[in-house]
């Protein structure tokens, strides 16, 4: 999994409405995130319910121990979660 903070030429390029958090640009195939259903272009709101607003709030979320997953992403302006262990 690639991801990237969604600066504005990012946000331009990939035709979001606002620049700001954490896009998908890369998911490889028969990875976890594949069969999770993300795609590029794809927007991570929030990790356990913790806003991710840049890449370092989620690479700190993803640093803490937890029994489970709550990932919430935007997919063509659409709110999705999906749970996982």
């Amino acid at each position: 999994l690639t991801v990237a903070n969604l600066n504005p030429a990012l946000a331009e390029e990939i035709g979001a409405k606002e620049a700001g958090g954490v896009v998908i640009l890369e998911v490889a195939g028969g990875s976890f995130a594949r069969r999770l259903g993300l795609r590029p272009g794809d927007l991570i709101l929030a990790l356990n319910r913790r806003n991710t607003p840049a890449v370092s709030e989620l690479v700190e979320v993803l640093r803490r121990p937890a029994r489970g997953w709550e990932l919430t992403f935007e997919r063509g302006g659409k709110p999705y979660t999906v749970q996982f262990r």
